[in-house]
């Protein structure tokens, strides 16, 4: 019965958005980039996320792994009480940024898990976040997301160390939310910013950027491994020549991989399968350029359950994947093997709208991200 009750919320729920993203003209930033390999200037830092004469970020030590069904992925397959007596030195001797030493982790496959409603926000530009893969309290809306990371910057932190919960007092009850609802040009500045800090305090320490849209914004940061740092790129609703042209943000990041995972967006707005093919191949010279020390990991658009993005068009984008990634000695990982039902749709249970992931769906896909660092 509880099960039923979900999928009606679920039914009953709609997306929620922020502001529609500009449109972007992808020869125009494709054309921008063959004429000017430099990277764009970064922006003014915003008073909002970064007052004045305040102190330079501190990343905190490692949270604790926590209970559950997935803690043996966020460990690495270690116990959850980590032993944070051994760190790893930064270059810059203001920063504190502390972690356990890197464990390989193991992995284990996704196991049945509690999933809890959440409330469904009334944003037009935002997808709905993925069931939770805990119980814990988290933001279920774009606005409060963006407050959560926002107040983070501004006390020294990076969301992706933190739990879940965080700042939950704060988030939950700011006047803003869940009435004001971040744009795109917000969301710009606030990774500009989280990229900025973590370039001053990253060090030694070992770091991998996700890159893309919905998909990568709702990724469960508690399951990721804590032997290294994260940072999260994406923008809901963002597109292929978006993301192209918002690379730089993190420019001056040393990151050891990069995950791409975009294009459902362009095919959702009717853009051609050859077009998003191009772009995507222009993104990974882009990133090959900007990060030639890092690994870069290109994944296959995941398949869908919707008559809006028919999978025959995804497939089509897919093969210039394919092709894109062995011209420029990059890694392609095929989704639609592990994501995809007998008849090519995405699986139901892995899904909550036939286009997002579930926490089934993300326990599944970080299972294909471990694998694919493993293997680099």
């Amino acid at each position: 019965m509880a099960e039923v009750c979900w999928l009606i919320a679920q039914a009953l729920s709609g997306e929620c958005r922020t502001a529609p993203p500009p449109r972007v003209d992808a020869g125009a930033a494709i054309a921008h980039f063959q004429q000017d390999q430099h990277a764009i200037p970064p922006e003014t830092v915003s008073a909002a996320v970064s007052p004045h004469g305040a102190p330079g970020p501190r990343f905190s030590r490692s949270a604790e792994c926590g209970s559950g069904p997935l803690s043996a992925v966020r460990c690495g397959g270690r116990s959850p009480q980590v032993n944070t007596s051994r760190t790893t030195a930064t270059a810059n001797p203001g920063w504190s940024l502390s972690l356990p030493q890197p464990a390989v982790p193991r992995l284990s496959s996704p196991l049945p898990m509690v999933a809890t409603v959440t409330t469904p926000a009334r944003s037009p530009q935002f997808s709905q976040p993925p069931i939770p893969v805990s119980t814990a309290r988290r933001p279920t809306n774009g606005a409060q997301f963006y407050q959560q990371r926002r107040l983070a910057l501004q006390a020294g932190r990076l969301y992706t160390r933190l739990a879940p919960e965080s700042y939950a007092s704060q988030w939950d009850a700011h006047p803003q939310s869940p009435t004001y609802q971040p744009t795109y040009q917000d969301w710009l500045r606030l990774l500009q910013q989280e990229a900025q800090a973590l370039a001053r305090g990253q060090g030694q320490n070992r770091l991998e950027v996700v890159v893309g849209d919905s998909l990568g914004l709702w990724l469960p940061v508690e399951t990721l491994p804590r032997d290294r740092l994260w940072l999260n790129q994406s923008i809901s609703g963002d597109t292929t020549t978006g993301i192209l042209r918002r690379l730089s943000a993190f420019q001056a990041t040393r990151p050891t991989v990069i995950h791409v995972l975009a294009g459902a967006n362009d095919l959702k707005n009717g853009v051609a399968p050859a077009a998003v093919g191009n772009t995507l191949h222009w993104v990974i010279k882009r990133l090959k350029a900007q990060h030639p020390q890092a690994q870069i990991v290109v994944y296959s658009v995941l398949p869908t359950r919707r008559a809006d993005i028919p999978n025959d068009r995804i497939q089509q984008v897919n093969q210039r994947l394919i092709h894109a990634a062995q011209q420029e000695g990059v890694t392609y990982r095929d989704l639609h093997r592990t994501f995809g039902d007998p008849w090519g749709n995405l699986r139901a249970e892995l899904t909550t709208d036939g286009l997002h992931l579930n926490s089934h769906g993300y326990a599944l896909w970080q299972q294909v991200m471990f694998a694919a660092t493993l293997s680099l």
